[in-house]
């Protein structure tokens, strides 16, 4: 409840924005049994994911890059700038919306940027692995900011040569490939 209620308060144009919540919802499953839900709302992205854009249409060109890549930092800053760190950015979580502007997405391994114990370091290993830093891999402690701008790099890559720079993030480069 803590991350959705930071994500209502985020509202930016890159980011994808929560229309409505609802904290008192039920769920009726299979067996007849009621469960307590929260349910939120989020805005429309109509013009789908940044990994099927890539596919159907292959590599941008540096000034459709750069285009994309400004939207991605413009909205990472204003979600570091308001105490969340995303930890699972990847092409399939950066959306479009009808005019083909970015969208952020899928905020479901967000965390406070502070940390469970304030340190303002992160120790879960959680994320997709050809976009986690090499720390996340080596199940270290790790910055959440820093490992983000991680991912947005490695989204970078992809979007000028269509396939990521390496398998697994690793200090040794005979792990790379």
């Amino acid at each position: 409840m803590n991350e959705v209620e930071k994500l209502s308060s985020l509202n930016h144009a890159y980011v994808l924005n929560v229309i409505e919540t609802c904290k008192e919802g039920k769920l009726e499953k299979a067996d007849g049994r009621v469960k307590d839900v929260l349910y939120v709302v989020l805005e429309l992205a109509q013009g789908g994911e940044l990994f099927d854009f890539l596919m159907e249409t292959g590599k941008f060109g540096e000034k459709l890059a750069r285009y994309y890549f400004r939207q991605m930092i413009e909205g990472i800053h204003h979600i570091h700038a308001g105490g969340l760190t995303h930890r699972d950015l990847k092409p399939e979580n950066i959306l479009f919306d009808k005019n083909f502007n970015v969208k952020i997405a899928d905020f479901g391994f967000a965390a406070a940027l502070e940390g469970n114990d304030g340190s303002g370091v992160q120790r879960t290993y959680l994320g997709t692995p050809f976009y986690m830093a090499p720390e996340i891999h080596e199940k270290k402690s790790y910055d959440g900011e820093r490992v983000d701008v991680f991912a947005l790099g490695i989204i970078l890559f992809i979007m000028i040569a269509q396939n990521p720079p390496f398998r697994v993030a690793d200090k040794r480069v005979d792990k790379l490939y």
